[in-house]
């Protein structure tokens, strides 16, 4: 009994196809799965700061809206954010909060002490 080499090709074929589609759809369903995704640069957790405004950076991933302290702030093409933020003297906290399409949300929360100068 032999095989005939056009069948066994495409089915090999067949199989290879059906392996790109699945590790595409994988892959694209990766940020679904994983949720939204924050990354703050700037300031530091924990950072001692004397200026009464302080930059706030970083990168966000898998989100429609961020906000800062609830005000809502924009987001650039790559992820990366920008803003500044009025602290109070003593202990502040920074509460960034990403939302998905889906509703899944992300918080970071970053403690910064405002010493007087």
């Amino acid at each position: 009994m032999t095989k005939d080499p056009r069948k066994a090709l495409k089915f090999s074929l067949g199989i290879a196809l059906a392996l790109v589609i699945a590790l595409y759809a994988l892959d694209k369903t990766q940020n679904l799965l994983m949720g939204p995704e924050i990354i703050v640069q700037t300031p530091l957790n924990g950072a001692v700061v004397l200026s009464t405004t302080i930059p706030i950076e970083g990168t966000a991933k898998n989100i429609s809206k961020i906000s800062i302290n609830g005000r809502q702030i924009s987001i650039d093409q790559k992820g990366i954010f920008k803003d500044r933020l009025v602290i109070a003297k003593g202990y502040n906290i920074i509460t960034v909060v990403g939302i998905d399409r889906f509703g899944k949300v992300k918080e970071v929360e970053l403690e910064v002490v405002r010493k007087e100068q």
